[in-house]
């Protein structure tokens, strides 16, 4: 999900928390919204890398229709109840974790990609690392009860996984063709 995306869901997020009466979560998100501030400016740093590389396409696509469901699937989960946009960062911050490094050797090596045109996810990847370690810490610092909504979680992580495998597979087909 777009940068810019993942910090209006944090932003809705901080301010259902505050509408319900959730204090502590409002304060993580708006302290979550303070660590991406610049992350932006990596993925600029690698399209003007890339563009140095290739010859980008200007050409502006419509989203991915998979992606345009991960996204609609977060801002249904977060009108929900806010503490079930936690579930997403912990999904998204433990697939970076796990998958970045692969990845961007893969992309390195299938696509002649320079890794360095890849920093926004080499770096999302060391800087999350603490994040999906201290998890469960940070959850119960908030004073986030979790287990009342098992139910939701579970469904929220398999329609997100689906959507999420949905736009992966999505990627290695011709433009214009979908998964």
């Amino acid at each position: 999900v777009s940068l810019a995306t993942n910090i209006k869901h944090i932003k809705m997020s901080a301010e259902l928390a505050a509408a319900q009466g959730m204090p502590l979560l409002q304060e993580y998100y708006e302290n979550k919204i303070a660590e991406e501030v610049g992350h932006d400016e990596w993925a600029a740093s690698d399209l003007a890398a890339l563009g140095q590389q290739f010859t980008l396409d200007t050409v502006e696509y419509p989203l991915e229709p998979n992606l345009a469901l991960l996204i609609a699937n977060n801002e249904k989960a977060l009108k929900q109840d806010p503490r079930l946009f936690l579930v997403y960062i912990l999904f998204a911050e433990y697939l970076t974790v796990v998958a970045g490094p692969e990845c961007t050797e893969s992309i390195a090596q299938r696509c002649g990609i320079n890794k360095e045109s890849l920093s926004v996810i080499t770096k999302h990847a060391e800087l999350d690392k603490d994040h999906v370690a201290e998890w469960r810490e940070e959850v119960h610092s908030c004073q986030i009860d979790l287990s009342g909504l098992s139910e939701q979680v579970f469904a929220f992580l398999e329609e997100t996984m689906s959507a999420y495998n949905a736009f992966a597979a999505g990627l290695v087909l011709p433009r214009g063709t979908h998964a």
